[in-house]
């Protein structure tokens, strides 16, 4: 047969642990996967006028004639397998790392053979799980004719390739800022001779060395786990853990993750964890190793600053060995809400730390981000409206940036709620303008997803509130300070108090070194649940302002201890006087039946309201709109 040749754009894509899913339920993967292609692939073939070349168990390759539509399925394809797999668990999903390339090929029968396709295919190996990598040959020709933004991120060498490989990275919905690698350009040995390139050479490394910036500073390398029994079955458990930690860490926007084909490259060795950080770029490295004694299995885990060489956090999980899968997923999802929680995970205190020691004038987007959100925890009124002067700024800086938009409405939230704002209908009206545009940048922003439903519930809408709740939680679950705002808020706005205890203590798990107010969470839980006794312990640990306060007042009057409740009640009303019960209700909203009736037992009972009436006619009255009154 006789071979042709033409120009076209190849997509490649791969499933990210296709084996490890196949070992864990065969007969659901691959009914994922046709359903998949039913549902997501296949309309957009058709939709971008691209054809299947070939499909493999754990990949496809897809032809185009134009490089724009390839880029754009490419996008959208990442953007629908996530978005058709909101409520599947996180263990059973199906993840894609995508390549994109315009070449040369070689037409044979059906298939397509030629560098054209070889370059997608190692880009797509190079990519990062959820991502979207494209050739410099796509890139020049895609230029203002996409909305998205696409980031360089170097010069790269691949397999079978002589030449150096241009590489870009798409930044999809919700992938946060561009982030500043270390650049690795391919010279020739005459061009590193001229005075000219030493002086681009300087500015580029300037530009992308990543030691001091923000952004740069959540960097990561996941190294493979060491196996230190040398048995076979558990070097196939301590890759599956790092590859189970490198695609959980690559959910979360504003963490850059190395690929697993460059961080795997350095297994069986022993290397510098300095040495790695300068190959790799990266500011972190995760290091650890499995071994086992009898039915025992011990994992340990270290997070290693790259640059100084300093053990930053460490951890060992002990773990019966019965079900080797459910231990892989708790692991992983201890040690990834050890590292990537949104406020209190080890890199986002290390980012903090990088902002904090920049100069005011020198503050970008994302450094202002970053202390507008550690103000904002302080949980206190001047902490809360400091936070919202940084957001706010962070937000004219950058106004594309969704997580600063999440947090300025969030911080909005609290300091409405609480009795922080002097204006409570201007701070209502931001929270409702700020979390709408949050998640109009980044439909997947799980902050905002947890605001909106609160938003929904006080427009009446209780099972648009429920769906954005759980899909929050699915989106996100393994991060810990998610999973608290969210246990936070969901007994109050639609119910299931109990269910959110057991959240609220799995967030306390994965997050050892939680903040007081996760215990705020923990308390608001107890109380609707009707755990009086452990509401009061909870709400001892959380931040003192009229919120815990009131808890405990509510909780020892249910319990018949007036006198202490009498207490708290003046407490309140001498120090936070700002604060009331009715306030709270309101703005929140408690919506939820069963917390209304909680809330108004406890705070009639408290001598918070004259009686017990007073609150469910006071949000019967103002009906159920967060709208400014």
């Amino acid at each position: 047969m006789q071979a042709h040749r033409r120009l076209v754009a190849i997509v490649a894509s791969d499933i990210v642990g296709y084996s490890r899913l196949i070992e864990a339920d065969e007969s659901a993967t691959l009914t994922t996967i046709r359903e998949l292609r039913r549902v997501v692939v296949d309309p957009l073939l058709a939709q971008h006028s691209g054809h299947t070349v070939k499909l493999m168990g754990d990949g496809a390759i897809f032809e185009f004639v134009s490089v724009v539509d390839a880029v754009a399925f490419a996008t959208r394809l990442q953007e629908g397998v996530v978005a058709q797999q909101i409520n599947t668990p996180q263990n059973k999903r199906i993840v894609l790392r995508v390549g994109v390339n315009v070449g040369d090929v070689v037409a044979e029968g059906d298939d397509l053979l030629g560098d054209g396709v070889n370059v997608a295919a190692r880009l797509e190996q190079l990519c990062d799980p959820g991502s979207v990598l494209i050739s410099g040959t796509a890139f020049d020709q895609l230029q203002g004719k996409l909305p998205f933004p696409i980031d360089f991120v170097g010069d790269q060498r691949v397999k079978n390739i002589a030449r150096p490989v241009r590489t870009y990275r798409v930044r999809l919905r919700g992938t946060g800022r561009p982030w500043r690698l270390r650049a690795r350009p391919y010279l020739s040995r005459r061009r590193l001779l001229a005075p000219l390139t030493a002086l681009l050479l300087i500015g580029v490394a300037w530009i992308f060395w990543p030691v001091e910036d923000a952004h740069a500073s959540r960097t990561i390398a996941v190294l493979p786990f060491d196996n230190l029994d040398g048995d076979a079955r558990w070097t196939r458990l301590a890759e599956g853990l790092s590859e189970d930690i490198i695609t959980d860490l690559a959910r979360h926007p504003d963490i850059f993750v190395i690929a697993r084909n460059s961080s795997f490259a350095y297994k069986g060795k022993s290397p510098d964890v300095r040495q790695v950080g300068r190959e790799l770029g990266v500011r972190f490295v995760l290091e650890g190793s499995v071994q086992t004694q009898g039915h025992q299995l011990r994992v340990t885990a270290q997070f290693i600053d790259a640059v100084s060489g300093a053990h930053l956090w460490a951890q060992r999980y002990d773990q019966a060995t019965d079900d080797l899968f459910s231990v892989q997923d708790e692991i992983t999802a201890r040690v990834v809400g050890s590292i990537a929680s949104t406020y209190y995970g080890e890199i986002a205190r290390s980012s903090r730390a990088v902002a904090k020691r920049k100069p005011p004038a020198s503050l970008d987007a994302y450094d202002l981000y970053l202390i507008g959100m550690d103000s904002t925890q302080s949980v206190t009124k001047e902490g809360v409206l400091k936070g919202i002067e940084y957001l706010e700024k962070s937000v004219r800086m950058d106004p594309e940036f969704a997580p600063a938009w999440s947090q300025l409405g969030l911080a909005y939230s609290v300091a409405s709620t609480l009795g922080f704002s002097d204006d409570v209908d201007t701070a209502l009206r931001h929270f409702r303008e700020d979390t709408t545009r949050a998640l109009q940048l980044d439909p997947n922003d799980w902050i905002a997803l947890g605001q909106r439903a609160t938003l929904r519930a006080a427009d009446g809408d209780i099972q648009g509130a429920k769906e954005d709740f759980e899909r929050a939680l699915a989106v996100a679950p393994n991060d810990a300070d998610n999973l608290a705002l969210i246990a936070y808020n969901m007994p109050l706005v639609v119910g299931d108090a109990k269910r959110m205890v057991d959240t609220v203590n799995h967030a306390l798990l994965l997050n050892p070194s939680a903040p007081p107010w996760y215990y705020g969470a923990l308390a608001i839980a107890q109380y609707v649940a009707g755990n009086d006794r452990d509401a009061i312990t909870a709400a001892m640990k959380a931040p003192v302002h009229g919120e815990s306060l009131m808890v405990r007042a509510m909780a020892h009057a249910r319990l018949g201890d007036l006198e202490q409740a009498h207490t708290l009640v003046q407490r309140i009303r001498a120090e936070f006087p700002e604060f009331s019960v009715e306030g709270y209700v309101r703005t929140w909203p408690v919506t939820a039946p069963d917390a209304l009736s909680a809330f108004s037992e406890g705070a009639s009972k408290a001598g918070l309201i004259a009686k017990r009436e007073d609150l469910t006619a006071s949000r019967s009255n103002d009906g159920a709109s967060l709208e400014p009154q």
